[in-house]
C-alpha cells in the first residue's frame, strides 16, 4: 500500500500547479496516476516472474523471462 500511496503522491506533487477544480484537468492527473500504477504492478509482476520489463518499437511494454512457449519448449 506504500508504494500506491508514494505513486499517487508524486504524481500530485509533479502536477501541484494545476487547477483540479477543472474537470479536463483531473481527467489528465488521473490518467498520470493509472499510467504509473500500471507500470508500477507492470515492474512487479515482471520481477515475481522473474523477468525484466522493457519496451518494443511501438513503445508497448514487454516482460521479458526465460519461459519459451512452442517447439522450443519441449526440451525445457
Amino acid at each position: 500500500m506504500d508504494n500506491i500511496e508514494h505513486i499517487v503522491k508524486v504524481v500530485l506533487e509533479e502536477n501541484a500547479d494545476c487547477d483540479l477544480s477543472q474537470p479536463a484537468v483531473r481527467a489528465f492527473v488521473a490518467q498520470r496516476v493509472a499510467h504509473r500504477l500500471l507500470k508500477g504492478s507492470l515492474s512487479q509482476l515482471a520481477s515475481l516472474l522473474g523477468g525484466t520489463i522493457g519496451a518494443d518499437e511501438d513503445g508497448s511494454a514487454v516482460i521479458y523471462t526465460d519461459i519459451l512457449f512452442g517447439r522450443e519448449s519441449v526440451n525445457k
